[in-house]
């Protein structure tokens, strides 16, 4: 007997069964969980407004790459300013390798 459920987050139309809702629950909470190291963590609490200008200046210099790198290091921290800076980087990037 196949038991059917339903997802609002997902697609409340549609019926799951309990391995298919299982599955997405478990793809869901692996995506979510993020593990920062707790040095980086405190490191970035201690220096965020570095940290910041510091990759600020990369993207500014368009050292793309290592703002990329920098901001993905501390990305853990939900830090909305430094999440930008990290996207702003990775446009950087698909822009340069865009054939012209």
């Amino acid at each position: 007997m196949k038991v059917l459920l339903r997802l609002a987050k997902i697609n409340p139309d549609k019926a799951y069964t309990e391995h298919e809702a299982n599955s997405i629950h478990a793809r869901d909470r692996a995506e979510q969980t993020v593990w920062i190291p707790f040095e980086n963590l405190e490191y970035f609490t201690a220096n965020r407004d570095e940290i910041v200008a510091a990759v600020r200046s990369e993207l500014e210099a368009m050292n793309y790459r290592s703002a990329l790198l920098r901001s993905k290091k501390y990305l853990a921290t939900n830090d909305e300013v430094l999440t930008e800076l990290y996207r702003e980087a990775e446009q950087g990037i698909k822009d340069l390798e865009k054939p012209s």
